[in-house]
């Protein structure tokens, strides 16, 4: 397969998942669940101030993180900015975040886009089809329970707060194999001590994990440092190189 043409297939399979979310997630707007202990206005709160012209830390404290305030606000006012659409919004978002879960882990696996892309649809599809057996077998089978949190947003939209770590990974995953070998990088790699410019690429994804939520930035944060230390130990011979590079 060409690469125009392997590049389309990617594209079409890319939609494909987007239009997915999309069509399970007007379901959850269908009436306007309002509990004030189930999660829903805890997310639409944030987002109504967001949007309203408040900012955050001097009119509001956002608990949740900046990710999911930011996010969140973005897509509820694309759904139309009310709180029944933020039920929509914040479903697609939250399956969306497994989507990318997905990707990222799958492609670390499988090391092809359109597979991994094709598994994570065939997954999707799955779940949405059998939802309701799911949601039946849930209550006495742990798999099932965890496959249906998936599919609906919770308390504290865990997913959507732990989405910031699949970002990275994936973003991780462009660098290493796109922006390294593009034309940018071959310019770059001229310069003196040039490969301190991806450590400081990649310092940017780690820095904006913390941010990101307010108990999974700091775990993703952690253990991506984590990762990236033992990278450079075991990628290079020298002690003090790999501590320069840290």
């Amino acid at each position: 397969m060409n690469k125009n043409k392997e590049s389309r297939v990617f594209i079409a399979q890319i939609i494909f998942l987007v239009a997915l979310c999309v069509v399970y997630s007007i379901q959850a707007g269908h009436y306007a669940d309002f509990n004030p202990i189930n999660g829903t206005f805890q997310n639409f709160n944030p987002v109504r101030r967001l949007l309203s012209g408040q900012i955050p830390g001097r009119d509001f404290y956002d608990y949740l993180g900046l990710g999911h305030l930011y996010t969140g606000a973005v897509v509820t006012k694309l759904w139309g900015g009310t709180y029944i659409k933020s039920l929509c919004a914040f479903t697609f978002l939250t399956i969306f975040g497994f989507s990318l879960m997905g990707i990222g882990f799958g492609y670390c696996i499988i090391k092809n886009k359109i597979q991994t892309v094709s598994v994570v649809n065939v997954v999707l599809l799955v779940l949405f089809v059998f939802s309701p057996v799911l949601r039946l077998l849930s209550n006495t089978n742990k798999t099932c329970e965890a496959l249906m949190s998936a599919l609906k947003v919770g308390n504290s939209a865990r997913f959507i707060r732990g989405m910031i770590l699949p970002v990275c990974i994936i973003a991780q995953i462009i660098i290493a194999t796109k922006l390294y070998h593009s034309k940018f990088a071959l310019r770059l790699g001229k310069l003196k001590n040039a490969f301190l410019i991806k450590y400081f690429i990649l310092g940017f994804f780690y820095g904006f994990m913390i941010p990101w939520s307010n108990d999974y930035g700091i775990c993703c944060f952690l253990s991506n440092l984590i990762m990236l230390i033992v990278y450079l130990i075991s990628s290079r011979t020298k002690l003090l190189e790999s501590s320069f590079c840290f």
